[in-house]
């Protein structure tokens, strides 16, 4: 589907959909958060579908093991960035 989005109007009017749901699902996870930004920006890329592609098809890690970095990555986000 991600390849075809920018070739076919129904598929980029679904994925559009799905990219709200994913954006609502960043906002729900970083509701409160001090550092809204930079922990905003970790949790849209935890949640997003070429992140967990990469990371368990390219990258060859389990299920379990992409959550746990994923989960690591907006947790240092939360933490002194400089």
């Amino acid at each position: 589907l991600y390849r075809d989005r920018a070739l076919v109007e129904p598929v980029d009017t679904q994925m559009r959909r799905s990219d709200e749901y994913l954006e609502e699902a960043a906002r729900t996870l970083t509701a409160g958060e001090r550092r809204r930004r930079v922990v905003t920006a970790a949790a849209r890329h935890a949640v997003d579908f070429q992140t967990w592609r990469s990371l368990v098809r390219a990258g060859g890690v389990s299920r379990a093991q992409a959550v746990a970095l994923a989960s690591a990555m907006v947790l240092a986000a939360q933490g002194p960035l400089r």
